[in-house]
């Protein structure tokens, strides 16, 4: 029988979901032949399909309860990863508050200061959650204001609890329950830090915090317009960083940033070694961070994010010349015995540098001082 005769009592839909569209596929089944051939195609469909699904992507995830705006940096940390990367599941001190906080000083001195950390890892002053099972935190900031999102196991009513035990604020806004802690109340409980004075349960693992109550609905006002999962260019820089523990994201430096009266450093172009050195305008750059096993040392991604293609290809010579051959501003040490340039790329509109630190050098060091002379334009 010619397979151009169908026998329509038998032909099959078979409707397969492929991200999120469906793909529509008929098969006839009349003659053995045919069914053989139709089993090939439908194996060849669920090979595919199987494929071409997108891999779930835990920092595409945080970004999407994270509003969208133009943001100065954002800085993102996965503590899940970055503990299976560093093999921290056992406890390596005395005590588990020390091992604890030995932890968050390797891996993300962006997120609490010192006291804070041990503040929150107390037994007797805790917030009803344990910051050390946090499993992502991402911290967005504008010029104005900035917000703290954190996943975790949490439970939910526990930390209620203890919130009503420190007598913190409870107000209903567009379908979230708002905490907020007067600062009296925290001077009267011996001086609560100011981490989590006004937070909010996004979701049962979602919890948001702001510095004031008004930014609080601010951001919340933000999620219901658009989030960063939808910023293109974020993502694209996100992807670019790859598969690492931690990535800070940030607008571009300028020289008068880097250099002018308000520098950090009051230092001038010649002291880092290149007195002409400026980069092509670009948007942003980022560094993603990637401990080794060791804990001494850590592979670098930096991505620099071009308006243009010919930017990119433009600055890959230079930005080999900064890296290897400038000094840090802070201290003025060769950049080159901090750490390593493995590999320098320029692709569409991304200018990309694989680097590895030198032992026992924090790359997060050089980012909290925005001592980046190497970025400037």
């Amino acid at each position: 029988m010619s397979m151009e005769k169908i026998d329509v009592l038998h032909q099959k839909t078979f409707n397969k979901k492929i991200g999120t569209k469906f793909r529509v596929v008929k098969i006839t089944l009349s003659t053995p032949f045919s069914k053989v051939v139709s089993f090939l195609i439908i194996s060849l469909i669920i090979f595919f399909a199987t494929s071409c699904t997108p891999t779930k992507n835990i920092e595409i995830e945080v970004l999407s309860v994270v509003p969208l705006q133009k943001y100065e940096s954002i800085e993102y940390s996965n503590f899940t990863k970055a503990r299976e990367q560093l093999g921290l599941t056992n406890i390596r001190h005395t005590s588990s508050m020390r091992d604890k906080i030995a932890f968050f000083s390797a891996v993300d001195n962006f997120i609490f200061s010192m006291g804070e950390i041990s503040f929150l890892l107390s037994e007797d002053a805790s917030l009803g959650f344990d910051p050390s099972d946090f499993k992502t935190k991402v911290v967005a900031k504008t010029a104005a204001h900035s917000v703290m999102v954190v996943t975790g196991s949490f439970s939910r009513a526990a930390i209620i609890e203890r919130l009503s035990d420190y007598n913190y604020r409870q107000e209903d806004y567009n379908g979230f329950t708002l905490y907020s802690l007067p600062l009296t109340n925290a001077l009267m409980k011996g001086g609560l830090p100011l981490t989590f004075s006004n937070l909010t349960f996004v979701n049962e693992s979602t919890i948001a915090h702001a510095p004031t109550i008004g930014l609080l609905k601010d951001y919340i006002d933000g999620l219901k317009t658009d989030t960063l999962s939808n910023d293109d260019d974020i993502l694209k820089i996100v992807n670019e960083v790859g598969d690492v523990t931690s990535f800070y994201i940030s607008s571009a430096i300028t020289a008068t940033e880097l250099y002018g009266k308000d520098s950090l450093m009051k230092r001038s172009p010649e002291d880092w070694g290149i007195s002409d050195y400026r980069l092509s305008l670009y948007t942003y750059f980022a560094f993603g961070i990637r401990p080794m096993e060791n804990g001494e040392e850590q592979d670098i991604i930096l991505v620099i994010y071009y308006p243009n293609e010919e930017s990119a290809k433009k600055d890959k010579n230079l930005l080999k010349e900064g890296l290897t051959k400038g000094k840090s501003l802070s201290g003025l040490t060769p950049l080159s015995e901090l750490f390593s340039v493995r590999s320098i790329s320029a692709k569409g509109h991304i200018l990309k540098a694989r680097l590895r630190t030198k032992k026992s050098f924090d790359i997060k060091l050089l980012i909290s001082l925005q001592d980046l002379p190497f970025l400037v334009y």
